[in-house]
């Protein structure tokens, strides 16, 4: 044993001793660290699993100071493999469902996780993916799927919900526009890709189905970087059916080629971070619920009336564009130990669950550019306004303006535009004639007949919109002549 931890210690001097090396540039570890490969298989059996485990169908539940496992089924959906160990802990042997086998490429990629920059960013991702852990966890085992799959979320985004790559797939699972199927929705309301349960059981799903078609763990994995259909034709062309052998001989894409060693390498130390000097996740695990609402809530009121904390909200919510839920309906998903108060404030139809502000429509208003100034959708604004017609809004009516996420304050951008108008304006116009009230007058053909606005001939009158012309009534105008 000690000389195991001597080869493995010996493993990450080689690579702390290379240029600095970045997570997603592992290829640039020194050749050197595959020469002592071969002894350190030899030497550290446990890091490979036996051959009567090369499948495992249970899930870990994490309590307290254990990994313990509990059963999702006695036979397996992919072979008749026999299940790990009762139980788990950061001692004794390792033990892994899917073949994990400690050859130089894989070896590369562990000594890099080894260095003090692999081990720092695996720590940074395990503790975002944390939240999801159990959840993703439960997931896999619901579909007798191997529990290091789990893993594959870290690779392709390091658990991070809002992950963007260059080709433009996005969320933790990373998933094309074209990809969403049935099993996500994008609009302008949300981007399901971004919605941790919706795009974990697309991925389960594509898993699978990947599975079914290659018979193949390895090359299943394979399929989920480079596509279905293109492993299917090179498995075809080449007759070689072994992720490893089409590693070797070149016939693989670069990307893909490196996609599954650093899967297996991240696989091999997050499951067991206490022996590779991570640290240990004894925090209670998050057990997350959905609860339907029908209504538009905002995550920030919520927050504040469900005690709720707001980064839960939204990590759990990253979905939601504007981080209010649609007008038709959606479902909020929260932690279970929060699930009581946030039925409260939901159920409670005299709390308003999204802030608002009430703006007086002006001349030269429509929908259209109070949608623009205050970058609130459309429908929304119908949704809070169902009495006033969009097109015929009325002077001096107030219409309410939610206030979404990452919007600008409506009444700062209100003050902004009276700045603007103050430095640009000319100076005031003077309402020193008179004018007498007739018959089909109205604030609005008044005004335009003297060219002022009609709030102006209407504050020059001590009047708002809604107060009532008599004929007769004496106004004071522009001294200007009247258009006729």
């Amino acid at each position: 044993m000690r000389t195991a931890w001597f080869l493995c210690g010996t493993l990450s001097l080689l690579a702390l001793s290379a240029v600095s090396v970045s997570a997603e540039n592992v290829e640039a570890v020194p050749a050197a660290v595959q020469t002592v490969a071969t002894a350190v298989h030899r030497v550290v059996p446990q890091l490979r699993p036996s051959e009567s485990s090369l499948f495992d169908d249970r899930s870990t539940r994490r309590t307290g100071r254990e990994d313990s496992w509990s059963s999702a089924s006695e036979v397996s959906l992919f072979g008749n493999a026999k299940p790990l160990p009762s139980a788990q802990t950061q001692e004794g042997p390792a033990a892994y469902s899917l073949e994990i086998p400690l050859n130089p490429v894989l070896a590369r990629y562990l000594a890099w996780y080894q260095t003090a920059a692999g081990r720092r960013w695996l720590q940074t991702a395990l503790e975002r993916g944390a939240p999801f852990r159990d959840f993703i966890e439960e997931k896999l085992a619901a579909a007798h799927l191997p529990p290091e799959l789990y893993f594959l979320a870290l690779v392709e985004s390091t658990f991070y919900v809002h992950a963007v790559s260059r080709s433009g797939a996005v969320g933790m699972w990373q998933f094309m526009e074209n990809s969403v199927g049935n099993w996500m929705t994008i609009s302008e309301w949300v981007d399901e890709r971004r919605d941790f349960w919706k795009s974990t059981d697309a991925a389960i799903h594509k898993l699978s189905y990947n599975y079914k078609m290659l018979n193949n763990w390895l090359l299943a994995v394979a399929a989920y970087n480079a596509g279905l259909g293109y492993i299917q034709n090179l498995v075809q062309r080449t007759g070689i059916h072994d992720f490893w052998r089409l590693e070797a001989d070149g016939y693989l894409p670069p990307e893909t080629a490196a996609y599954v060693p650093k899967f297996l390498a991240v696989a091999a130390i997050g499951t067991y971070p206490g022996r590779y000097g991570l640290d240990l996740d004894w925090d209670p695990p998050y057990r997350w619920v959905r609860i339907p609402v029908e209504r538009p809530v905002d995550l920030r009121v919520l927050s504040a009336h469900a005690g709720i904390p707001l980064s839960v909200l939204q990590i759990g919510n990253a979905e939601l564009n504007y981080g209010i839920t649609p007008p038709g309906g959606h479902y909020l998903k929260v932690p279970v130990r929060y699930e009581q108060s946030a039925l409260a404030a939901i159920k409670q139809s005299s709390l308003s669950l999204v802030r608002v502000y009430n703006h007086v429509v002006l001349s030269g208003d429509t929908y259209w550019n109070i949608s623009h100034r205050f970058d609130v959708p459309m429908d929304l604004l119908r949704r809070f306004n169902p009495d006033m017609s969009p097109q015929m809004l009325r002077l001096g009516a107030r219409i309410v303006i939610p206030i979404i996420d990452g919007a600008p304050n409506p009444a700062a951008v209100e003050a902004a535009e009276r700045a603007q108008q103050l430095k640009s304006q000319p100076p005031a116009t003077a309402f020193t004639s008179d004018y007498s009230v007739k018959h089909g007058d109205t604030l609005w053909n008044i005004a335009q007949r003297y060219h002022v606005k009609p709030e102006e001939l209407a504050a020059a009158n001590g009047m708002t919109f809604n107060s009532i012309l008599s004929i007769g009534r004496i106004l004071k105008v522009p001294a200007r002549g009247a258009v006729n």
